[in-house]
């Protein structure tokens, strides 16, 4: 129904395009998210470790896992999946936070309590750090593991690693700074171990977002700025170049 896209990457101009829309109406914008990273003053380890009251002992992993919607999905496998993996590492510090309220969401929930509580002073779970301390903590981390759209978006500015697991992301644009997998132990601990590999750490000083820097909000404010009302007509669907369809009115 939109008359104006504003889209994250290059990439997604292009799949909006073969959607039907005009290009004259996509605009390459790059993702907010990054804009409200580059406004938020990062706090420094000592001060993480006081607010979230538990010391930060290398490895320190951020883990957001998100039941998965997207295909066939067990939840309790893949969590149990996941925290067998990290347990593995037994010196690591892990910082969980809460999944979203997708259906099984309860399941894992449980089973990351379940792990914090017979890791006291290693692992912390929590409802919600807050914005300031989530983004100061993933800028500690060694990795940040679990399938939040945080560790493809915000992460690579941060040039933190990521290890993305299972099919949640998929489709989204990668950062050389994300390492995925499936969404079993094996895979899992291959994946923490490559993330933590001395090469693969030594090439994260040079890692770029694929998004962007900071400045979504202003292109968005700019496109908006130099739009006339008057031709937000009826829209026609657009072919692109060498196809056979014919344009129809969209009402």
């Amino acid at each position: 129904f939109a008359s104006v896209h504003c889209v994250a990457h290059r990439d997604y101009a292009a799949r909006v395009i073969q959607l039907g829309e005009h290009p004259d109406t996509v605009h390459v914008v790059g993702a907010l998210g990054i804009d409200q990273l580059s406004m938020t003053a990062l706090k420094t380890r000592a001060q993480v470790e006081e607010n979230l009251g538990i010391a930060l002992s290398d490895p320190v992993f951020l883990v957001t896992y998100h039941p998965v919607t997207n295909g066939v999905s067990d939840a309790l496998n893949e969590v149990t999946a996941l925290v067998a993996a990290l347990e593995a590492i037994s010196e690591a510090t892990v910082i969980v936070t809460m999944p979203n309220a997708d259906p099984d969401h309860l399941v894992i929930i449980d089973v990351l309590r379940g792990a914090a509580e017979r890791n006291p002073g290693r692992w912390l779970f929590s409802e919600s750090l807050g914005q300031e301390n989530y983004w100061s903590v993933m800028a500690l981390a060694s990795a940040v593991v679990g399938n939040s759209s945080s560790g493809i978006l915000e992460a690579p500015s941060l040039k933190a690693a990521t290890v993305n697991i299972g099919p949640r992301q998929e489709g989204r644009i990668l950062s050389q700074s994300v390492v995925s997998c499936g969404a079993t132990e094996a895979s899992i601990s291959d994946a923490l171990q490559r993330a933590m590999a001395e090469e693969f750490r030594a090439s994260l000083d040079a890692v770029t977002n694929p998004l962007g820097g900071a400045g979504a909000a202003k292109r968005i404010l700019g496109v908006l700025e130099n739009l006339s009302p008057g031709n937000l007509k009826s829209k026609v669907f657009y072919d692109q170049p060498g196809s056979q369809a014919k344009a129809e009115r969209v009402n």
